[in-house]
């Protein structure tokens, strides 16, 4: 059985990746391609895949290089206790930042580093 991962980066393979600090909360803000497309008009070929090894450009190189890459972060926050995915095909901008914020815990916004 394959596993989801296709290919290792180079990052992940001298474990980069793990030296760092797992952040408190991730939050993904979860859209479709095909929603994302209609937002966006113009696409470019790194976000329609042609450098990560997609044939097809255009809308259909678009919509499978980015239901790839979205499958993969779902994949990656189902495995972390700390992350929200929020949906943003039908809701507006205040609607997304209202959510966003709904999401973060008590005065964490208040603290400075």
């Amino acid at each position: 059985m394959s596993s989801r991962r296709e290919y290792i980066t180079p990052c992940q393979e001298i474990g980069f990746w793990d030296s760092l600090t797992r952040p408190d909360l991730t939050i993904l803000l979860d859209i479709s391609p095909e929603v994302a497309a209609a937002r966006k008009g113009e696409l470019s070929p790194n976000e329609s895949g042609k450098h990560d090894g997609t044939p097809e450009g255009g809308i259909s190189g678009f919509n499978a290089f980015q239901s790839r890459v979205r499958s993969e972060l779902k994949a990656m926050l189902a495995e972390d206790g700390g992350s929200v995915a929020i949906s943003t095909d039908r809701r507006s901008r205040e609607e997304t930042v209202d959510l966003v914020l709904q999401n973060i815990p008590g005065d964490w916004l208040n603290r400075r580093s």
